[in-house]
């Protein structure tokens, strides 16, 4: 049973240009011996008191604001992977997913689901290098629907 339904993705580019002596940025020696795969973090945060639907949204809006201006400090992520050492900063954005989870969070909590977990994070963890097709930088907010539909 499917319980994540990804709503939209988007790429989010940085607020300002990657300078032209910037574009190629070198990876690291232990970069480049790593596995190809994301390292993929949740973090779980509760609602205030009185919270909708709408303020949810406006959050998630904030949050690729402030993605887009971190772009423009922090440019690697923002490009792609062009070769096993390599980063092209081509300022093409990181790429962010929004999706709505059916489940509430203490229910989830209680009893983790390794199905419900992996819908949780963008994509499949392991990728391997082809390109310009990969994104060094995948997000994905996750809106916990159940919980506002008890307090409307």
């Amino acid at each position: 049973m499917e319980k994540v339904e990804v709503i939209s993705k988007e790429l989010i580019k940085p607020s300002s240009p990657t300078p032209p002596h910037l574009r190629s940025f070198k990876l690291s020696l232990l970069d480049q011996l790593s596995p190809p795969i994301y390292i993929p973090m949740i973090f779980f945060y509760t609602g205030k008191d009185g919270d909708n639907l709408q303020q949810s949204y406006q959050v998630a809006k904030k949050l690729k604001a402030s993605l887009s201006k971190t772009l423009a400090i922090f440019y690697p992520p923002a490009g792609r992977i062009k070769d096993d050492d390599t980063i092209d900063c081509n300022d093409e954005g990181a790429e962010i997913l929004d999706a709505r989870v059916k489940i509430q969070l203490f229910e989830f909590l209680k009893k983790p689901h390794g199905e419900v977990l992996d819908q949780l994070v963008p994509g499949d963890i392991l990728f391997t290098r082809s390109g310009a097709e990969d994104v060094p930088l995948a997000i994905q907010v996750n809106l916990l629907v159940c919980y506002f539909r008890t307090r409307l």
